[in-house]
């Protein structure tokens, strides 16, 4: 018995697992509140607060430690002197975090007089393997959800994008022409 465990334990561990994310027919039925070629936008199945949208590039990608220069990059980069790397890094996070505030202004007018939370849960921390942009208006559903997206060095649960922006903005390597 103990082995049929072991071997169902193996097998799960490496059965690939179907991207909820990345079944866009799926995503559909759950009401996409915006769509270009980058990224959707839609009401979180879940939520966790009075408006809780999250927002999905259409390339999978797991999380924020896998943006790589191999993503296609969101926006014009012309200087060559900064790996691709950081370029991705900025754009993709960015033009989702540009999504998310207006696609949640849409959805909750009130936003200007609430102090939204816009952010990614850090494996393993992350329920889903594919990269995605929390973005919430509260109150919390219940209160204590409000655990959940607050960011803390010692955890290192969740992170804001706009502190995941500063990081990347203070790790790319300057330009060095004259």
């Amino acid at each position: 018995m103990q082995r049929f465990w072991q071997r169902l334990t193996i097998a799960r561990q490496t059965a690939p697992q179907p991207c909820v994310f990345c079944d866009h027919a799926n995503l559909e039925t759950n009401g996409i509140l915006y769509e270009d070629d980058q990224v959707m936008a839609f009401r979180d199945k879940h939520p966790r607060a009075t408006a809780h949208i999250l927002v999905v590039p259409k390339n999978h990608i797991e999380s924020t430690a896998n943006l790589t220069p191999s993503h296609a990059s969101i926006g014009t980069h012309h200087d060559t002197s900064i790996p691709s790397s950081y370029v991705t890094l900025l754009h993709v996070v960015e033009h989702m975090l540009n999504i998310g505030k207006d696609v949640l202004h849409q959805e909750c007018l009130r936003l200007g007089h609430v102090p939204a939370v816009f952010g990614f849960h850090q494996p393993p921390f992350n329920s889903i393997n594919h990269l995605h942009l929390h973005c919430l208006a509260p109150p919390f559903l219940p209160s204590w959800n409000e655990l959940r997206y607050i960011e803390t060095p010692l955890l290192r649960n969740f992170i804001t994008a706009d502190s995941l922006l500063l990081q990347a903005s203070a790790a790319r390597p300057t330009s060095h022409c004259k």
